[in-house]
């Protein structure tokens, strides 16, 4: 995926960029919310106003959508099996399986925060 965009701040060895998304991005969730659009970078090449091309390698957008989607699908079949074993009657196995949800969601989405996807910057 490719995408454009422009630095309109520098501070020190960041650059923020100003990336217009696409429509495919809207529900991802993988940028916070409040900086939708915006990417932090460390790319001391950079000055205000220049125009950048980003790509996301395909191979790093499909280690996204799996880290997005299968993590917090496999954790709630987990926990629908673990409540089978110990509550086998009742709603236990899932609520037990929801709660797995919860847990890998959160550890994902904090997982996301931190690690910045392998994007390849060229100045246009």
């Amino acid at each position: 995926m490719v995408e454009q965009g422009e630095v309109f701040q520098k501070e020190g060895k960041k650059v923020f960029i100003r990336v217009t998304k696409p429509v495919a991005c809207e529900k991802c969730g993988f940028c916070p919310e409040k900086n939708r659009g915006v990417l932090e970078l460390e790319e001391p090449g950079l000055e205000k106003g220049d125009q950048v091309e980003i790509e996301i390698p395909d191979r790093e957008l499909v280690k996204i959508s799996l880290t997005l989607y299968l993590i917090p699908t496999g954790a709630f079949v987990v926990g629908l099996m673990l409540g089978l074993v110990f509550l086998p009657e009742g709603w236990g196995s899932l609520g037990i399986g929801l709660i797995f949800l919860f847990l890998s969601s959160l550890a994902v989405r904090f997982y996301s925060r931190r690690k910045k996807p392998g994007l390849l910057i060229k100045k246009i």
